[in-house]
């Protein structure tokens, strides 16, 4: 019951040889190309409170302006940055941190981006509704429809 909670955590797997293996959790600078933040292998958060281990990554002045911009760690960061986060052409998934994303949805305290929470109906993240958007763009683009 994360929400009752207040405690969302967040893992990241790729696969290996056919295998799903649990991987560490970054964020990819978008002008950089760098690792700008680290998340370890888990990234935990609460509605107010962002990751420890991604806050430590606002300390390192080679990174910190690209990672403040790429990354909600206030609630005046999901204000400021909904429009980048939630637009698929400006950001890529590998370069925000999972919250930010999940961030997105109306209830705040509803941290799902395509599921329920508890007995209430499903929804969808503004970011799930725009990824299938520019896919689709894509898709038609691509089939010259």
């Amino acid at each position: 019951m994360p929400a009752l909670l207040d405690h969302w955590s967040f893992v990241a797997f790729e696969g290996v040889n056919g295998q799903i293996v649990q991987k560490e959790i970054t964020v990819i600078g978008s002008e950089s190309g760098a690792v700008i933040g680290h998340a370890g292998m888990v990234e935990t958060v609460t509605q107010l409170m962002p990751d420890e281990d991604l806050v430590k990554g606002l300390d390192n002045p080679e990174h910190a302006a690209e990672l403040e911009a790429s990354a909600m760690f206030t609630p005046d960061d999901v204000i400021r940055l909904t429009e980048r986060v939630s637009d698929p052409e400006q950001t890529m998934v590998p370069n925000t941190s999972c919250s930010s994303c999940h961030r997105l949805n109306h209830l705040r305290f509803d941290l799902h981006n395509l599921s329920h929470l508890e007995d209430r109906d499903l929804t969808i993240s503004p970011r799930v509704d725009r990824d299938v958007a520019h896919e689709l763009r894509w898709l038609r683009s691509a089939l010259g429809r």
